[in-house]
């Protein structure tokens, strides 16, 4: 496992998260970014109080998202679309 930056130790805030975040994907209301100095993956999520939660993720959930693959919706809702 890498080392963390001290930025990531302190964990992403706010909206930006940290000077060092890029994003890498957008998604319906999830973005993921990458440090540019430890290469840390994150997910920033609304939340349900306001503001932003950040996680840590893996680089293998990015690779999945990214291969287009259709995933069914949460029960209740229409599939097919």
């Amino acid at each position: 496992m890498k080392m963390l930056c001290p930025a990531c130790l302190l964990g992403p805030s706010a909206i930006d998260g940290h000077a060092d975040l890029l994003v890498l994907t957008l998604g319906e209301g999830r973005m993921c970014f990458r440090c540019q100095g430890c290469q840390s993956l994150w997910y920033r999520t609304a939340a349900r109080q306001g503001g932003f939660a950040w996680s840590r993720t893996a680089e293998q959930v990015i690779r999945m998202r990214q291969q287009d693959l259709a995933v069914p919706p949460l029960s209740g809702s229409r599939w097919p679309p």
